[in-house]
């Protein structure tokens, strides 16, 4: 799958996506661009103070394990300094990577803010740029960058399958064409991206088109395990898991795709195990770490006011369109 070849129309404008989409030029920040970033910056910082102050004062065990906040306000000032260099008037995407474990509620992080976070239509004026019609926020789940397993899989029949083959790798998913399509939507462009069907292991005969938006969501077991997607996100989340609750939402899922019991007591013992190996170490790399502990609607709430925070700071006068 690669990137669409041809204009699409985006927010109001006839957008070149890749790879016809030439180098954009960039401006040098003058005196009132850079005092305009410092007071976003410091409204931005505080604003994530209060939340952090709110968490721990509202909760006896709070919902952010860890909230990296000078990691977050450095990687705020070189996206605000990018979308002010930039000679466009095209949103460069606000991305948050989510990961964490199998089952861990990632998708649920996702649901929120895609659905009650941010608006999914409307028009924001930012304090730096034009106008900004249409969708506010996209979402991405790198599950769809999986490989086609299907051969394998019916050669090999399920059980055998999902013990001897490690789908809970970096490995399993081509992530060199994850990272060239997440960087083409920093940069403005669309994409067509995979669809992948999880529940036969197989790669569709078809694409999604994805544009950049303001925020863009970017969801996966392995949303930071590549350096160069991480380098660009401007937020990551991991959302933590207490190995209990993880192996009975897993349970749930397997039924609903059709698994068997030795099936999936096949795959659910290979996942446990690649979860410790694999995922569990990526979370050092995030900025904020949900405590897996956190019940659902604290997370909700934490998700509501985290979401407030960026728009009151990076598209302050957002007016919401239908839901």
């Amino acid at each position: 799958m690669g990137v669409l070849l041809h204009p699409v129309v985006y927010y109001g404008q006839n957008v070149q996506v890749a790879p016809l989409f030439g180098a954009r030029q960039k401006k040098a920040l003058s005196v009132e661009d850079r005092q305009r970033i410092d007071e976003t910056l410091k409204a931005y910082e505080t604003g994530l103070k209060d939340l952090a102050s709110w968490d721990r004062r509202e909760h006896r065990i709070p919902v952010f394990e860890k909230f990296d906040l000078d990691t977050l306000v450095r990687k705020a000032r070189i996206f605000l300094e990018t979308v002010e260099q930039a000679d466009s008037d095209i949103p460069r995407p606000f991305m948050i990577a989510v990961a964490g474990g199998t089952a861990s509620g990632k998708t649920t992080v996702c649901e929120y803010l895609t659905e009650k976070g941010f608006p999914k239509q409307g028009h924001a004026t930012t304090g730096w740029k034009k106008k900004v019609h249409g969708p506010l926020v996209n979402h991405l789940s790198l599950d769809h960058y999986y490989k086609d397993f299907e051969k394998r899989r019916k050669a090999m029949g399920d059980t055998a399958f999902f013990h001897n083959t490690n789908v809970d790798t970096p490995r399993a998913l081509t992530m060199a064409v994850a990272r060239r399509h997440l960087k083409h939507l920093k940069e403005g462009k669309a994409v067509r991206t995979p669809d992948y069907d999880m529940h036969d292991s197989t790669r569709q005969n078809r694409a999604s088109l994805k544009v950049p938006t303001p925020f863009f969501l970017v969801e996966g077991l392995f949303a930071l395990a590549d350096e160069g997607i991480r380098d660009l996100m401007e937020m990551s989340l991991y959302v933590g898991v207490d190995r209990k609750t993880q192996s009975e939402r897993w349970w749930k899922r397997a039924a609903s795709r059709g698994l068997t019991k030795e099936s999936g007591k096949a795959l659910h013992d290979n996942s446990m195990r690649r979860h410790d190996q694999n995922v569990e170490p990526t979370k050092k790399h995030a900025d904020i770490v949900v405590d897996s502990r956190a019940e659902l609607y604290q997370l909700n709430e934490a998700m509501r006011r985290l979401s407030q925070v960026l728009l009151q700071n990076f598209y302050p006068k957002t007016h919401r369109g239908n839901r």
